[in-house]
Parts: C-alpha cells; sequence; structure tokens
C-alpha cells in the first residue's frame, strides 16, 4: 500500500525526533571561541571551578601555545592555587614582559605561593632594562614585605637616585621604611625632603610631628639625590606651595 503524504511527514518527523533523543545528531561540538566566552563568563561570575574545567576544555580544541596560559593561571590563582598558576603565568609574561597586568599575576603566584627568591630575581632583573623609578620601588616594597630589609634599602635608595630627587615618592617611602625600622633619626631626615616638595603638606606635617618634630618651611631639606646631581644647591629655597600659587 502506498504512503500517504502525511503519513510520510509524520515518518519522518518520528524518524528525526528518535534521532535526537538516542544520538543527540543535532548538537554539534561548540568552537574554540565559544569555550573561551564560556571560561570568560564562568570567571566573571566568580565560578572558578567551572571557569577552570572550560579553559582546560579550550587548550584541548585550541592547543595552540600560550592560547589559555593566562585564562587558566588567573583561575587557579583565583582557586588559590597559586603554586599551579606559576607556570602559565610565566609563560605569558615572558611571552609580553612589559603587560603591566601580566607582571603583576606572576608577582602574585610567586609571593603567594612562598617563591620569595624567584620573586626578588624577577624583581632585580627588571631593574636592569633598564632600571626605573618605579622597579625600584617595586623591589623595595616586596623586599621589605618577605623581610629582607637590607634589600628593600638598597632599592630604595636606588629608586632615590634614579629619581635625582625631583619628586616625593621614593622621599616618602624612605622615610615609611625608616620609620617602620625604628630608625627615627633617618626617618626624619627623608620625610624633612619629602617636605621640600609642599612645605603645607598635611600628611606629611602629620608623620613629623607624630615622631616629635614641628614641620614647616624651616624644617624642609633640600633632596641629597639633588644636592649630589648639581640640580639644587644644599640651601635651595622650596617652591612655593601648591595651595599659595596664584
Amino acid at each position: 500500500m502506498p504512503i500517504k503524504p502525511l503519513q510520510a511527514v509524520a515518518v519522518l518527523l518520528a524518524v528525526g525526533i528518535l534521532c535526537l533523543s538516542l544520538t543527540g545528531c543535532a548538537k554539534r561540538p561548540r568552537s574554540a571561541g565559544e569555550i573561551r566566552e564560556s571560561a570568560n563568563n564562568a570567571y566573571a561570575r566568580g565560578d572558578y571551578e567551572k571557569a577552570l574545567a572550560e579553559w582546560e576544555a579550550y587548550a584541548e580544541v585550541h592547543p595552540v601555545p600560550l592560547a589559555s596560559d593566562l585564562g587558566r593561571g588567573k583561575t587557579l590563582l583565583a582557586l588559590e592555587r597559586p603554586n599551579d598558576a606559576i607556570i602559565p603565568l610565566e609563560r605569558v609574561y615572558r611571552d609580553d614582559p612589559m603587560n603591566e597586568e601580566k607582571l603583576q599575576l606572576l608577582i602574585q603566584a610567586l609571593y603567594s605561593a612562598n617563591e620569595h627568591e624567584r620573586l626578588i630575581t624577577l624583581l632585580r632583573d627588571r631593574t636592569r632594562q633598564p632600571g626605573t623609578v618605579e622597579e625600584y620601588l617595586r623591589l623595595g616594597q616586596y623586599a621589605e614585605q618577605i623581610g629582607d630589609p637590607d634589600e628593600a634599602e638598597r632599592a630604595l635608595l636606588a629608586a632615590a637616585r634614579v629619581d635625582r630627587g625631583l619628586s616625593i615618592e621614593p622621599q616618602l617611602k624612605l622615610a615609611e621604611f625608616y620609620h617602620g625600622r625604628g630608625n627615627t633619626e633617618k626617618a626624619l631626615e627623608r620625610f624633612a625632603m619629602a617636605l621640600w616638595f609642599d612645605y603645607t603638606n598635611l600628611q606629611v606635617g602629620d608623620r613629623i610631628r607624630a615622631l616629635g618634630e614641628t614641620p614647616g618651611r624651616t624644617f624642609v631639606r633640600v633632596p641629597k639625590e639633588a644636592v649630589e646631581e648639581g640640580i639644587l644647591a644644599p640651601d635651595a629655597a622650596p617652591p612655593e606651595p601648591p595651595s599659595m600659587r596664584r
């Protein structure tokens, strides 16, 4: 008996439904882009286990060096697995060492994993390419945090030398360092140099008062690095504070 048109349609629908229910034949594999997007979305909503699984799936379908390292490294840090995060984050950092985000992530991983020697080596290396004020300050900060005051002092003094006594931050960092080490004399000396940039600075003035001295125009000292560089005379008058400029 020939099959009527309506019967034929019904048969085709039944076959299609059976195919979907038994084999999932209509479900296509996800693309690498879709997996990457899913990983990023999971990370954004704080589902780090899901994000990590997605990054691992992404690496399988898109096995290109560095493709998943940044995402995996960030996710492993979020999962408090810094030791596992170091290798992928080292790879992305070496590929793009001038990228501040990648540097900070690697620093975080090394610091959290207590890989202090590797961290200091990394930060020392950055002061050589070439050494900027910011790189020396960063080295000083982490050296102090891990309990290496000698390294911290050398780095902070180097920051002040590279700066040539032209900005307040290295002077403040040195003052705070010496204050934290209980060296009141050196702390006051550097606070006085910091005050040279603005002798009405209330924050610096409060720190000086807390150490038993009276801040003001007569208390300031010319930054020694500016004197050593011949930029300023030892008795140079401080600049007019911003609040007094017209």
